[in-house]
């Protein structure tokens, strides 16, 4: 979305290439000898992403590896290491996520939860070559909309859930959810859904549609143990909240459909270890992915259903560049939750931090003029700026994450939006940054 691939025509011309497929005639370079085609842009990245497949032969790599895909709003990372886990230890595994990517014993930084279609079969290639029977990889609703796993064969998928999130590129939340469909039109054997969202049934009444079996999780007695035929899985794990037992439940079941004997599967999941989800770094200091409103909504139920007799503070932001719809509905959902809440920057990118702050607040109603210059300059002068006895705005993240562990020793902390980041993004560049590592230099 932010460069025209006509503007790099001279420079691939001088790299040695002679045949081009371009969308536009008249942004052909002039007086450059060469041969080109024009076709619809459509039609172009078909073809590209075809010749991808060609270039790296792709119907050999699926016919040894099994690719397991894993898709909705919240519970994706958390689904996807949780079936890894249970896996790599009888398996050769791959796994491609927003923390990293995996091949075998091979650890890449992730650029993005799901990669370019080109790069995503660069690590196909990878992990032929190695020998990797799976790979389990989360799939993003706009990789679903770009096409970024064009025939990409999922022998299994799941969907975790659905609520609000990307609004800024999906517009409505029904082409939000038809996006997310779109991976069981790519799977070959078995769908898997959640009874617990809404969105569940309505997949379900459309299965005929799809070339996979959709199954819903078989979950029962409070989501404690999932029945499988005549077999009993128990979910004891280390994870706590509800919506972790729906996630570990996938993995479970994923496993379970991929003959994993349902013992080593129980043993497996009592001791996850899950970067940045509800991850406990200190006594009192819990950090957490979550950053949208249902996520947010639920880490901060977990905690206080934990820590029944404390008090609960939460720190978070909003990203810049993304859906602005959500911003003030996170502050709506936890408002009556947490005993404290601190707003702060979470990755601006190429937005106006300050102002970022300022669409959370619009869950407290319009403020003047008068007040959004006055909360504005006192940020950009000071850094903090105290909205209510429970509203505390604090500018720069690693000064609000001091201010929290120094003013509220006795409370839960949730340092939410961030989890396993080790950047913050502002204005196109990305400065190390740590929640972890800011905790520990203050505890």
């Amino acid at each position: 979305n932010n460069f025209d691939g006509h503007d790099f025509i001279k420079e691939a011309y001088e790299k040695g290439a002679r045949l081009f497929l371009i969308s536009d005639k008249s942004k052909w370079p002039k007086n450059l000898r060469a041969k080109y085609f024009v076709l619809p842009e459509e039609k172009l990245k078909s073809l590209y992403f075809d010749i991808c497949h060609f270039v790296y032969k792709t119907q050999e790599i699926f016919k040894n590896v099994k690719v397991i895909g894993i898709t909705g709003t919240n519970g994706k990372t958390t689904t996807s290491f949780s079936l890894y886990y249970i896996l790599k230890d009888f398996e050769k595994v791959g796994l491609i996520g927003t923390e990293e990517y995996i091949l075998d014993k091979e650890h890449i930084p992730s650029f993005r939860t799901t990669p370019p279609l080109d790069y995503l079969l660069f690590l196909f290639k990878k992990a032929y070559e190695k020998n990797i029977k799976y790979i389990i990889m989360e799939v993003s609703s706009h990789a679903l909309d770009q096409k970024r796993v064009y025939k990409i064969p999922f022998y299994i998928s799941a969907f975790t859930n659905l609520s609000q999130d990307h609004l800024d590129y999906h517009k409505t939340l029904e082409n939000y959810f038809i996006s997310k469909l779109k991976i069981f039109f790519q799977t070959q054997k078995y769908g898997l859904i959640n009874p617990y969202n809404f969105y569940s049934d309505l997949i379900k009444n459309f299965e005929k549609i799809y070339p996979c079996k959709i199954l819903k999780l078989p979950l029962y007695k409070d989501k404690k143990i999932l029945k499988i035929d005549k077999d009993i899985i128990k979910l004891n794990t280390n994870l706590i909240g509800d919506y972790n037992l729906e996630n570990v439940a996938f993995a479970a079941f994923m496993a379970y459909l991929l003959k994993v004997d349902k013992d080593i599967i129980e043993e497996k999941i009592k001791n996850l270890k899950i970067p940045g989800r509800l991850e406990k770094v200190y006594k009192n200091i819990f950090i957490d992915y979550a950053h949208t409103p249902e996520g947010l909504k639920k880490v901060v139920l977990t905690l206080k259903n934990s820590f029944k007799n404390k008090k609960i503070l939460v720190l978070f932001g909003a990203g810049g560049n993304r859906d602005k719809y959500k911003r003030p509905m996170m502050l709506k959902e936890i408002k009556n939750l947490a005993d404290k809440i601190i707003l702060t920057m979470d990755n601006p990118r190429n937005e106006d931090d300050i102002l970022i702050l300022l669409d959370i607040l619009k869950a407290e109603g319009n403020l003047t003029s008068i007040e959004k210059n006055k909360i504005y300059d006192t940020l950009k002068n000071k850094g903090i700026y105290n909205f209510s006895p429970k509203i505390t705005l604090i500018r720069f993240r690693d000064k609000a994450i001091k201010y929290a562990i120094e003013n509220f020793k006795d409370y839960i902390i949730l340092l939410a939006g961030k989890g396993n980041e080790n950047y913050i993004e502002i204005q196109g560049k990305r400065y190390p940054f740590s929640d972890k590592e800011e905790v520990l230099k203050w505890v």
